[in-house]
C-alpha cells in the first residue's frame, strides 16, 4: 500500500490473521499492486483534465454561451407568435416560421416530442406537456396535419398513464392551461378524465395561495412559467419585471407569452436575438443557466482538483456574479448554492437573495410554492450548506439553519422508516 496511504507492507502482514481468510490471501494483496508504470498515470491524468476544462468552458465560458439542448415547449410557444405585419384578424401566418419547421421535423416515431425513452432524464410528464405544446401552433396555423395526428394519438394513449407518476408542479400548473386552449381549436383529447379534475383543483389551490400585489411587484420564481398563470396577471404591472435584455426570467416562453399578450417590442426583440442564436428552436432558458455553472464548480471544488482548472472557474464564477442581482435566480436551490459558492470564493453577495424563498409562516420553499419542498432536498442541504457561511448579523442565515436541520432529520428519519417498512415487505414476501 505504502506509507502514503498509511498502512505499510508489514502492517499488512502483521493484520493478516485479522481478516477473512478468503479475502486477505497473498493473491489479493498483490493483485492492489498496479501493473502500470507511473507514466501511464500521468498521461491518464492530463487528458482528464483536459477533458474536464472543456466541459468547464462548455457551460461558462466568457461569452455566457454553452451546449443549450433545444426545448419543444418554449418553440412551440414562439411558433404561436403570429406575424407582426399580419393585419387580419385573426392572423394567418406566424411571425417564426422556422419554429414550425422545427417541430414537424423533431417530432418522436411514436408522436411525441422531448427526450425519448433511452435517455436518463426521460419523463412521461415532460412528453405530454411537450407533445401538447408542440400540436396546438400546428393546429392553430393549420400545417402538418399529419404531425398534429401523431401528437393526439400519442396524447390519447398516454393521458391515463400519467396518473401513475408523480407529477411536477410546472405541470399541473401548465397542463391544463393547454388543455383548455387544445379545446377551443376542437383537438379530439379526453379532457374530463378523474386525474385531470384533480390537476385542476390542486392548480385551483396553488393559484389561491398567491399574493396578487406581491406577484406583480417583487421577482418571483413565478416570473419563469407566465404563460400558465395567464388569469391572474395583469398585464401591464407584470412589465415592471421585465430583465434588461426584455425576458422574463430569461424563459423564452413566458417572454413569448407576454409579447402575445402586450405586443411589447423589447419582448420580442429578445426572441428574435435567441432564435438567430440557434437558427430554428430555443432552449427553455437562455442566455445563462446559472445553476449548471454553480454545479460545475461546486462539483470540482469539492473533489479536490480545482487547482488545475482556476481559469476556468473564474470564468463561470465572473459570469454568475454579473446576472446575480438582476432577477434571474428563480429556485432556492441556485439562490443557497450560488451564495454559499460565489461568497466562499470571494465574492461580494448578500444573503438578502435568500428571503425571496421564505413565506410568511417562517418557511423556505424551493420554487413555486411549499408542495413542493418535500422533495427538494438538495435544495435544502444546499441552503444548509451555505448557513455556515454566516458574517455578524445575517438573521436570516441563522434562520435557515435552524430550519433546515429540522427539515433534513426528518427527511432522514422518513427514509430511514421507509428502507424498514420496504425490508419488512420483502421479508414477508
Amino acid at each position: 500500500f505504502g506509507v502514503e496511504g498509511g498502512l505499510t507492507s508489514n502492517t499488512v502482514i502483521r493484520r493478516r490473521g485479522k481478516h477473512h481468510p478468503n479475502l486477505w490471501t497473498d493473491d489479493f494483496i498483490q493483485s492492489l499492486s498496479s501493473p502500470y508504470g507511473e507514466s501511464v498515470y500521468v498521461e491518464r491524468r492530463e487528458t482528464l483534465i483536459k477533458e474536464i476544462s472543456h466541459m468547464l468552458k462548455a457551460v461558462g465560458n466568457r461569452d455566457g454561451e454553452g451546449d443549450f439542448s433545444p426545448s419543444p415547449y418554449d418553440t412551440a410557444w414562439l411558433a404561436r407568435i403570429p406575424a407582426i405585419d399580419d393585419l387580419s384578424a385573426p392572423a394567418t401566418r406566424p411571425h417564426f416560421p422556422q419554429t414550425l419547421r422545427w417541430i414537424c421535423e423533431n417530432q418522436q416515431d411514436d408522436g411525441s416530442w422531448g427526450l425519448d425513452h433511452s435517455h436518463s432524464k426521460f419523463s412521461l410528464a415532460d412528453r405530454l406537456l411537450n407533445t401538447l405544446a408542440c400540436i396546438i401552433p400546428l393546429a392553430k396555423w393549420k400545417t402538418g396535419q399529419q404531425n398534429v395526428t401523431k401528437g393526439v394519438h400519442f396524447l390519447r394513449r398516454h393521458m391515463e398513464s400519467i396518473k401513475q407518476e408523480r407529477l411536477p408542479i410546472d405541470f399541473e400548473i401548465a397542463f391544463p392551461e393547454l388543455l383548455y386552449e387544445a379545446e377551443l381549436l376542437k383537438l379530439d383529447l379526453p379532457y374530463h378524465l378523474p386525474w385531470l379534475e384533480q390537476i385542476r383543483c390542486g392548480r385551483q389551490k396553488t393559484l389561491s395561495k398567491i399574493c396578487r400585489e406581491s406577484f406583480h411587484t417583487d421577482a418571483t420564481p413565478f416570473l419563469y412559467s407566465l404563460e400558465g398563470l395567464q388569469e391572474i396577471i395583469d398585464w401591464k404591472r407584470i412589465m415592471n419585471l421585465q430583465s434588461p435584455d426584455g425576458s422574463f426570467l430569461n424563459s423564452p416562453s413566458s417572454t413569448a407569452c407576454v409579447f402575445i399578450k402586450t405586443g411589447d417590442i423589447k419582448s420580442l426583440d429578445y426572441l428574435t436575438n435567441t432564435l438567430n442564436k440557434f437558427g430554428n428552436f430555443v432552449p427553455c432558458m437562455y442566455p445563462l443557466d446559472i445553476l449548471e455553472r454553480l454545479w460545475t464548480v461546486d462539483v470540482v471544488q469539492r473533489l479536490g482538483i480545482d487547482r488545475h482548472f482556476k481559469e476556468e472557474i473564474k470564468v463561470a464564477l465572473d459570469y454568475a456574479y454579473r446576472y446575480w442581482n438582476q432577477n434571474v435566480i428563480c429556485d432556492l436551490n441556485t439562490a443557497a448554492l450560488g451564495f454559499r459558492t460565489l461568497r466562499f470564493n470571494g465574492y461580494d453577495v448578500s444573503a438578502d437573495v435568500l428571503r425571496n424563498f421564505k413565506n410568511e409562516d417562517g418557511q423556505f420553499f424551493c420554487c413555486l410554492g411549499p408542495a413542493q419542498a418535500h422533495k427538494e432536498l438538495a435544495s435544502m442541504l444546499n441552503l444548509y450548506r451555505a448557513s455556515e457561511l454566516d458574517f455578524p448579523g445575517e438573521n436570516i442565515l441563522k434562520e435557515a439553519r435552524a430550519f433546515t436541520s429540522t427539515y433534513l432529520q426528518e427527511a432522514v428519519k422518513e427514509w430511514e422508516e421507509l428502507k424498514l417498512e420496504k425490508n419488512e415487505l420483502l421479508m414477508e414476501a
